[in-house]
């Protein structure tokens, strides 16, 4: 996994990588910094390679919307939503249920492709989500 994918990879193993790269990125906790890392260093390459080579690379991501880990989930379903919406919409849909990190960022993913298909926030998680959570990450120190 210390690899980074290069051009000569084969789409399954750009898929791969991206798999292993999300379930690390989903041990970050609230470590933004690490989070942000993972995501500029491996996904977004990895998946910048797959946008390069064209919808038939990126559907080769779908498979991992069915994967157990929520954040896997959430990379594939932000990544691959122009070539499968009402998938991927299911999938982020499913996510934001829960208001938490996960579930906030699928709303921001799916506001980014999509807006209309957003549900209000209020009805969504109620009005004291958003302070909770900041309660949450102040409580725990982490910038």
């Amino acid at each position: 996994m210390t690899q980074a994918p290069s051009g000569d990879w084969e789409d399954v193993r750009i898929v791969d990588y991206i798999h292993d790269w999300a379930v690390e990125r989903s041990k970050c906790g609230l470590d933004s910094e690490k989070y942000n890392r993972i995501n500029d260093e491996h996904l977004s390459p990895a998946m910048k390679l797959l946008r390069e080579r064209g919808p038939g690379a990126i559907a080769k991501a779908l498979p991992l919307l069915g994967d157990d880990n929520p954040d896997v989930r959430l990379a594939a379903a932000a990544f691959a939503y122009k070539i499968d919406p009402p998938r991927c919409l299911e999938v982020l849909r499913d996510l934001m249920k829960t208001p938490n990190m996960i579930g906030m960022l699928a709303y921001s993913s799916l506001w980014i492709e999509d807006p209309a298909a957003c549900p209000d926030p209020v009805v969504l998680w109620g009005d004291s989500v958003p302070e909770a959570l900041l309660k949450r990450w102040a409580a725990t120190g982490v910038d």
